[in-house]
Parts: C-alpha cells; structure tokens; sequence
C-alpha cells in the first residue's frame, strides 16, 4: 500500500523556531517535533489550532490527510520577591516608618531612572525582516503599537489591515494592544530561506500585489482566457485615487465582486504551504512531474489528449509582471502545484504548494465571474416603460408589438385607462391587457439566472446551444434618463426551444452572453396570442364616443350621443400673445396667438407655423364664471342656460402632455375677439345625452342609465381566441356582402370610425373583423345580446352586461 506523505508547518506564534516545517506520514507519528523559543515565556507545546486545539508531541499519530500547520502555546513568566518580603517582616516596628522613608526617596530615584529605561525599551523594541535583515520599529504610539521603518514612517498594511508589509514584500503580524510581533509571511528568494536562524512558517512567492496595485491580469485555462484591466485615476481632481476593474473587451459587462476579488487573491498573493526543495525534471528539463509543463496524457480508456497546464501574467501598475503556472492537484487534494516564473532566477524553478482555492478561482471560466444579465436594470418604478415591444414565435403568425404609453399622455383621452397600446395590424384595435403583458415585463425585473453560459459566444456555441434559429425572439427599446447615461437603449434577445430539463437558453445581443433560464420565469413564452388581449377587447369612453350604428337581420340602428352639457372642460386664460410647452423629457414647444383672414387662430414653432391639431372647428361655446368651456353640439336641445356665461364661436385645439399644467394641453381660442387660454380635460358624461334612431324613424330620448349599461355590453363582449379558419376561409367571409353578416357595428369617437363584423362559423363562434382585419373569433351568444339589448334599451328596458342572452 502507498504511503500518503503530509506537509505540517511549525507555526512558533509569536516565537522563533530553528525548522519551518517537516514531510511526516498519515498513520504514523509525527516524531521529533522543534523546540521553539520566545524571550519572557515558556513552552507548552505544540497544538492543532492558534488557541485551544489538540495537543501534538513526538508519539501523536498524524491523522490528517492533507498539509497542515501545528502551532506553539505559550504561558508568560511571573517572579516573585520572597526574600524582600521576608526581610519587611523582620524590622522592628519602631524602625519601619524611618526605613520606609529613606527606602522611598532611594526607590523613587531608582524607579524614575528605571521608568526612563524601560518606557524606551518597551515603547521602542525591534524586529528583523528574514528576507533582508532589514530592522523596523515597533512604537507603541497614542495607546496602541505600530510598525514603522527606521525613520519612525508607519509602514503599509495589507487591504485587509492584518499584516504590515515590509519594503520587500514581507507580512509582519503585530498585537496592537500589547506589542507581540511575529513574521507572518516572507518573500521567497534564492539564499533568504533563513536569516539570523528564524524560518519563516509561510512563504511568500513574491511581495502581495493587491488591487489597488493591480493594472493587468491575464488568465489562461481549458475553458479559454479572459484578461481584467484595472484604472487608477483621480477622476475629480481632489487627489483620491479612485479603482476601477472590468473584463477586457466587455467593458459594461457586470461581474460578482466577492469573486473578482478571491481572484486577485488567489492570483497576487501566493502564499506557499510549501516548497518544493529539489523539483524532479524530465529529460526535456520540465516539469511534468507536477503538470507544469504541456503533454500528451491518456483517458482511462486508452484515448489521448494534449493536456495544458493553466497560467497566468499578472501586471503591477509599474509594468512588472508576475507569471505563474498552475499544475496538477497534489495527492491529498489539499493544494496544487504552481511554479512562479522569477525573472531574476530564470534558470531555477521556483515550485510550491498553494491552497486548493485556486481551483474556485484561476481554474474556472470567465462566465463564473460574470454576472448574467440580459437587459438593462430597471425597477418596479421603470420596469413597464418600453417601446416597441415585439414577441414573435415559431408556434404562432402573429407577432405582438405593443408599446406603453405614459399616464401624462393619455389624461384628457380616450386611453386614460389603457397604458398600453398593440402595434401589430392583427392586434391594433384591441385593448391590450395591462395585467398579462406587466406579467410578462416584470419576468424580466424579477429573474433568476441559472448559469452564465458562454460570454461573448461564437458560431459554434450559439448553434450548440439552438440560437441559431431560435424558437422565440423578443425586441424592444427602453428610454433611459440617468446621471450615468441617457438615451435608447435597444435590446434583442434570442430564445431556444425549452430543454429536456425544463429551461431555457437565451443570448443577448446587448450583453454578449448566453444565460440559462428556468422556465418558471418566462411563462409568456406559452402563451396563445389572444392571451395577450384584455377580456375587454376594445375600449372606448362613453366621453369621448358620439355615434354607434348596428345593422343585423336587415334591422338598423342609430345612437346618436351628445355630450355637449357634461363639465369635460376647464378654462385658463392666456395674458401674454404666446405660450410655451415642456414635455416630460423637457423639449419645449411654443405657441402663438395670431390673426388670419380676420380670424384668430394658433401656429405653432412660431407666428407663421402651422395649426396644432383641431379638436373643434368652427364650434358654439359657452364659457361661465367658473371657467368651465362648453362646446355646444346643438342650441335647440342643450339643457345648459346659455346667458349664464360667454359665448361665441371658437376653435379647441389639442397638443401633448405640458409639465408645467401637469395634463395633456388643449388651447381655446374666441375666433372673432381673439381671447384664448389653456384648457384642462376631464372625461366626464355626467349630462350625456343618448337618442336612438330605428330603420331611419324619429329619434327616441333615452334613459341615460340604461344605455350605460348597453355601452357596458358592447365592451363586455370579449376575444375568446384564433379561429383557426384557414386564410381562404376568412377571406370568403370577408368577402360576404354586409346583410349576410351576423352583426354590423360601427362605433364613431375621437380616435376614428371602427367598424366591426361578425360572421358566424359553427354553433357556438363568430369571426371577428375590424376594418377589414382580423384571426380571432367572439362567442355567437354575445354578438346576439349586442343587438337584443340594443333593442332593450330602446323599448325603456334595462340590461346587464353579465348576463346571458
């Protein structure tokens, strides 16, 4: 059987020893152990922790199985004066006080050269760097000690503030409260093994680079190689220097800090557990022994490979280069072999021990450090605001694109409820829902990566990975307004077939990298189209709506809907002959009171620009004394006292969102007398008026709140899903003249005309089409109730929308 040799380190903790460390075997004694020695203490001996542990002599079985250190314990000398006390006890009580008075002017005397002494000695002691011999000072300094260099300079410490480090690179470990000082760990050179008989128990390949320090490092293992620059500039001008680290070539790509920073550990700060004293080198004078060198080596079965052993330059922000060679692990797996390529002993190797963390570290793949991500961060305040938004699927011919619309632009309109607005011809005048499609963005909000798979994959991992023709893509754009960065910012992600385990594979163009996702978070990729559509396929505002035609069975229908006396305006007047918009990015539009042909009107830009939108021409208004505008659609019918106010004939115009009045800006303006103003709206019909028209007969008075309830039906009646006709088929029905279609409707408002066909297929469903367009179908049951409860509300019945027909 083979013997499993170990490395123990005597570790002297706060003392000195003759022997640094020793080979022993598992399974048998640790035998002859060193006796260390520390000036003002005794030995205890040796033990497996730096307090407390298991006690270690010459006949303890060694029992771990990998390289460890022992450490010394140590307890302080304590003198006691019998003999001083024996003589007080002597003296005759009538001499006491005399002698004690004599004894203390000579003690004081004594005690003050003595305090002198020792304040210097024990305030200013001394330790030795092995590497160089060179002496620093241990000052103890405002209540705590410190190590300084021979002109009394407080040396470095580490980032970590644990160890100073001397000007060769050594780590000195000094008790700030009471002053003990120990090497840590000195820098290993050819002839510095011992100085001034004291061995350093760890050993330092070369001087700690850390971060700070840090303007390279190049990595190179099986997965590929990678490089991490460092900057180091005073960005402000106030003379701090501040760092910053990325991955060369993929500057904006995010990446863990906790393990950026192991790497740099694991990279500048190699700490040996032990050296190899007489290195073995093949006939070719490497290294193969401890894979540091490259070689053809064989699978269990028999195959070859050409193995490589990883490395790694690391530069100092002087431009001086540490290369190190990662090898084979050892027996135990405790460590791995590495060989520092030391530019000033190019011919001798210079082979240790490390920690096994530098398999976490410098033996794993760029993506382990990277942080996945595939769009740009936003929050629960941001995460809805996209533009552009497309989602195409292999499964399905239409593609949804929508895009939001923000609250100032759709307050005073049709859409005040509706924050987003479909894009596609299929979808376009459908209500898209709000609640599924805030599902689907807030997946990308809330997302948990699986892996980074590949950063910046090439042809081979993006066919590998079924990117090549992906089974989803989505697209879209996101305005961003931050102190870092502002503008467009586009993204494109590609998506897989869903894999056996249940997750997805996605690239990002934006980030360059392919990240694994489990299914859980993506559940839109399931969807059917019409999932993406509210239960109230269309919307409309009662407010915003003046005419609704329906035709069935050769029966017409006309409501007619007046919402001249409803309170949707309020007036602010205009002093000055021009006013200025900002919109919500702070663009600014003005506008200008002018006259043309004898009448007053609004340009835009300037005094000769053109009109802003028409709302309203050539209108009959009332303004009152509370500033509320009416626009009067008909004075014979209008229940509004018109001498309670102003009026006249003016023009409403309509613009976009205004900061400033925190509302979507109409201007009025008088056409003859040129009094003009902001107005604000509200979509109120609380004065609606509703006649109804039968096959072109008199018009009939309707009760307002029954016709809410019918406006109700007609929104009610919702999207069910494809009708899965062919495209010949629908475009037969289409074709079909309008009295063979089940239901004509025509709804007039002020986005347009809609006009919606129903034509029923099977039993139970009807194909939709709007303006001439349309895939999805309606239940037949509900294009029925539209025309009963039509005819309902007109014989003075009132409906509900819920209820069957």
């Amino acid at each position: 059987m083979m013997k499993n040799y170990v490395t123990v380190i005597f570790d002297p903790n706060g003392g000195g020893v003759t022997t640094s460390s020793k080979r022993v075997c598992v399974g048998e004694p640790y035998g002859e152990l060193p006796n260390p020695v520390r000036f003002g203490y005794e030995f205890d001996g040796w033990f497996t922790a730096e307090e407390g542990g298991e006690p270690i002599d010459a006949e303890t079985i060694v029992t771990i199985e990998h390289s460890h250190a022992v450490y010394a314990h140590w307890t302080k000398n304590t003198v006691i004066d019998e003999k001083l006390e024996t003589y007080r006890r002597r003296k005759a009580v009538s001499k006491r006080q005399r002698m004690l008075i004599i004894a203390g002017v000579i003690l004081m005397l004594m005690l003050i050269a003595a305090l002198c002494v020792v304040f210097y000695f024990v305030n200013r002691t001394n330790i030795t760097d092995p590497y160089d011999g060179k002496v620093y000072k241990i000052i103890k300094k405002d209540g705590v000690y410190i190590l300084c260099d021979e002109n009394e300079n407080k040396l470095p410490m580490t980032e970590d503030g644990k160890y100073y480090v001397t000007k060769a690179g050594s780590q000195i470990k000094l008790d700030a409260q009471t002053g003990e000082c120990s090497i840590y760990a000195v820098v290993d050179t050819v002839g510095h093994e011992l100085v001034g008989n004291i061995v350093t128990a760890r050993i330092l390949a070369f001087p700690q680079i850390e971060r700070a320090r840090m303007a390279r490092l190049e990595v190179h293992n099986q997965y590929g190689s990678y490089a991490f620059i460092g900057k180091h500039i005073d960005t402000d001008g106030d003379g701090k220097i501040e760092h910053y680290y990325y991955i060369e070539g993929h500057e904006n790509t995010a990446y863990n800090q906790e393990m950026f920073a192991s790497l740099i550990v694991s990279c500048g700060y190699v700490l040996a557990m032990d050296k190899i004293r007489d290195p073995i080198a093949d006939e070719n004078g490497e290294y193969t022994e401890y894979g540091l060198a490259p070689q053809i080596r064989y699978n269990p079965d028999g195959s070859s490979y050409q193995y490589t052993p990883a490395w790694y330059t690391l530069t100092d922000v002087d431009g001086k280069e540490y290369t190190v060679i990662v090898g084979d692990p050892i027996v135990s797996s405790a460590g791995y072999y590495v060989q520092y390529l030391n530019p000033d002993y190019p011919d001798i190797p210079f082979i240790y021990i490390v920690s096994n963390e530098i398999e976490k570290t410098v033996l794993q793949p760029i993506e382990a450090l990277v942080q996945p991500m595939i769009v740009y961060p936003v929050s629960l305040s941001t995460y809805f605001d996209v533009q552009n938004f497309t989602f195409a699927s292999a499964d399905s011919d239409i593609v949804i694109k929508f895009s939001y619309i923000p609250l100032e632009n759709r307050q005073g309109t049709q859409l005040t409820t509706v924050p987003y607005i479909f894009l596609n011809e299929d979808f376009k005048y459908f209500n898209p829902s709000s609640t599924n499609i805030d599902t689907c963005l807030q997946s990308f909000l809330n997302m948990q990566y699986m892996r980074v798979v590949k950063l910046a994959p090439g042809d081979e991992e993006i066919i590998k990975y079924g990117l090549d023709d992906p089974k989803y893509l989505i697209y879209f754009d996101r305005n961003v307004k931050e102190e870092e960065f502002s503008g467009t910012i586009s993204v494109l992600l590609s998506i897989s077939k869903m894999t056996s385990s249940g997750s997805y594979y996605i690239y990002s163009s934006l980030f360059d990298m392919i990240v694994e996702v489990d299914r859980t978070y993506l559940p839109f990729l399931e969807w059917d189209p019409v999932d993406w559509i509210d239960k109230t396929a269309y919307s409309y505002n009662l407010a915003c709506t003046s005419e609704i035609t329906l035709s069935s069975g050769g029966k017409n229908i006309l409501f007619e809907i007046d919402n001249s006396d409803s309170s949707q305006f309020k007036y602010t007047a205009l002093s000055r002959s021009s006013y200025t918009r900002t919109d919500r990015e702070g663009k600014k539009t003005s506008y200008y009171l002018v006259q043309k042909d004898g009448k007053y009107a609004v340009a835009v830009g300037s005094a000769s620009g053109d009109e802003p939108a028409v709302f309203a021409a050539n209108t009959r208004y009332l303004l009152t004394a509370e500033n509320k505008l009416y626009l009067i659609k008909d004075p014979s019918t209008t229940a509004l006292d018109l001498s309670s106010g102003t009026t006249g004939i003016g023009t409403l115009y309509v613009t976009d969102y205004d900061a400033e009045f925190d509302a979507v800006l109409y201007i009025f303006v008088d056409q003859n007398t040129g009094r003009w103003g902001r107005v604000k709206r509200d979509l109120s019909s609380d004065a609606v008026r509703i006649t109804a028209t039968v096959d072109g007969g008199d018009p009939v008075l309707l009760n307002t709140t029954y016709f809410r309830h019918f406006f109700q039906t007609i929104l009610y009646a919702s999207a069910d899903g494809e009708c899965n006709l062919s495209d010949e088929e629908m475009a037969n029905l289409r074709a079909l003249p309008d009295n063979q279609a089940q239901l004509v409707m025509t709804i007039k408002a002020e986005t347009g005309v809609d006009t919606f066909k129903f034509y029923r297929y099977s039993e139970r469903r009807s194909y939709m089409v709007i303006n001439g367009t349309g895939s999805l179908y309606v239940l037949s049951d509900r294009v029925e109730k539209i025309f009963c409860d039509a005819e309902k509300v007109i014989a003075g019945e009132d409906v509900t929308a819920t209820s069957k027909y």
